[in-house]
């Protein structure tokens, strides 16, 4: 478990490289914290067939991330000391015999 001094989290400069208004809902209201949103735009084309869904989300958010950090700092801002991104699972597909 790991244990985060959200004061500091608080102080940094936080950027969230995504438009969802649930992320921007529970970084700011529900966390209180003042994440600025620059939506990122990482083509999400990666082939969710060729890697586990852990993986797909992994590399997705990660593309996310690197790629609003590049453009803010290809713009001449400080280098972001904390970029957010983030991607949900992509729904998995069953046959009708295997819902729950």
């Amino acid at each position: 478990m790991a244990i985060i001094d959200l004061g500091a989290v608080r102080a940094a400069a936080i950027i969230l490289a995504s438009a969802s208004p649930r992320r921007v809902d529970i970084l700011n209201n529900v966390l209180g914290l003042q994440a600025r949103v620059v939506p990122s735009t990482f083509e999400e084309n990666l082939d969710k067939t060729a890697m586990p869904a852990h993986e797909y989300v992994q590399r997705t958010a990660h593309g996310k991330a690197l790629e609003v950090y590049e453009r803010l700092v290809r713009a001449g801002e400080a280098p972001p000391r904390l970029v957010i991104g983030g991607r949900p699972p992509p729904a998995i597909s069953r046959p009708p015999s295997q819902h729950c």
